[in-house]
């Protein structure tokens, strides 16, 4: 197999992590979707090559099953506190069959609860921009992109308001640590340990609590199926931290990436405004071109050909998936953000069974709140100076967006 000309090393660094995209097409341009780090691990950069392996069921996402994981242990990367959180991980570090039934507990659990939803998305939005009108500046991160999912994905579990701030903290600590094997800063990866074991006490004490005062809410729903044998209490514990995770984290780095794209942009701006239905593209275009999630990894469950290269059993699989959906073998002007773009098939959310639990909610959360910007927000200026990114690249985000603008419109 071939050498990779970009190591995960590079890849892990804060400058790729700002712009990781050149890095990107340096891959591509090497000409090989399947490349060896020396690491171990295999790196897939390839449309076609990731597509394919994500629906591959002999491919894994147990972390546990790889031999990168057992080395990680034998060297003292992983002590025993983090091999027992990683056992208790949330589904969509499982396989089938475990994987299979608890997402479907948790669908069958969201979907009476997204009733109603798009209207109060719009009715948040709404709030927040109105409360930024106060202001001729606002951090689009920290005083939009984050407190609305963050609201929407507590209401739908019935926290209370007051523990708003901690949970997202927590879940942004979490994902900010799905690589943490190759993720090169420390602090990031103790965050994300101790949220970890944080958000999972979170549950364990709440479930009894809606045990014995059910509501309405998706906690209550899930702790009512266990109780008929659907699940345990660990395994509800592990689903409910998923959820705010998946409902939360993704979308804060979609808003904040789009609203990137629009203040660089005022064509963008402009159409986007004039024509309510071209939210929906742009959100596609964006999870395409900057999207939240940068790569997922993949156990080789049995030896797998790809491309012509034999990952063996163990092995460790990186799948690029931003990468993928810049791959000029199957997106024209791949480095160029289109707003027309056709049969826009992106890897962003991934694909099969482990596909983003939260896609469908952050798809209506971003298409409401990029839109309403747009239409409400006149003449936003980004400072020069730099992006500043937080630490990690699977799931990748901006720290802040500052802007300054010439007023909000009413709603």
């Amino acid at each position: 197999m071939a050498e990779s000309p970009v190591s995960l090393r590079e890849l892990m660094t804060p400058e790729a992590v700002t712009d990781p995209y050149p890095l990107y097409a340096r891959l591509h341009r090497h000409g090989d979707p399947v490349v060896t780090d020396a690491s171990g691990a295999h790196v897939v950069s390839g449309y076609a090559e990731c597509h394919a392996l994500l629906r591959d069921a002999r491919c894994g996402s147990d972390e546990t099953r790889s031999t990168m994981f057992e080395a990680m242990r034998s060297r003292g990367d992983l002590d025993d506190k983090d091999a027992a959180l990683l056992a208790k991980a949330p589904f969509m570090l499982l396989d089938p069959p475990e994987h299979t039934r608890l997402r479907r507990l948790a669908h069958t659990c969201l979907i009476p609860a997204f009733d109603g939803l798009p209207e109060r998305i719009a009715r948040i939005v709404a709030e927040l921009l109105d409360t930024a009108a106060a202001q001729e500046s606002l951090d689009v991160v920290g005083d939009y992109a984050f407190p609305l999912p963050v609201r929407i994905i507590c209401e739908l579990l019935a926290l209370p308001q007051a523990d708003f701030p901690r949970l997202g903290r927590w879940s942004g600590a979490l994902a900010r640590n799905m690589d943490q094997a190759f993720n090169l800063d420390e602090e990031a990866r103790r965050d994300g340990r101790e949220a970890r074991g944080a958000i999972l006490d979170y549950f364990h004490r709440l479930i009894p609590e809606r045990r014995a005062r059910p509501g309405d809410d998706v906690v209550s729903q899930l702790v009512a199926l266990a109780d008929q044998g659907a699940a345990d209490t660990d395994e509800v514990a592990a689903v409910c931290s998923l959820l705010l995770v998946a409902g939360h984290e993704t979308t804060v780095n979609l808003i904040a990436n789009g609203v990137l794209a629009l203040t660089s942009d005022p064509q963008l701006r402009e159409t986007v405004a004039a024509a309510p239905e071209a939210a929906k593209a742009l959100v596609e275009e964006v999870l395409r071109f900057d999207p939240p999630l940068h790569f997922r990894t993949r156990v080789a469950l049995a030896d797998i050909e790809v491309a012509g290269h034999v990952v063996p059993r163990g092995a460790t699989l990186v799948l690029l998936l931003a990468a993928a959906n810049r791959d000029p073998r199957r997106f024209d002007e791949p480095d160029v953000f289109r707003l027309d773009r056709r049969a826009n098939r992106h890897l962003g959310f991934g694909i099969g069974p482990h596909a983003c639990l939260g896609a469908a909610l952050a798809r209506v959360e971003g298409e409401s709140a990029l839109g309403a910007f747009a239409r409400r927000v006149r003449n936003p200026q980004r400072p020069a100076g730099p992006l500043t990114y937080r630490p990690g690249l699977a799931m990748r985000g901006l720290a802040e967006l500052p802007i300054h603008h010439g007023g909000i419109t009413a709603a």
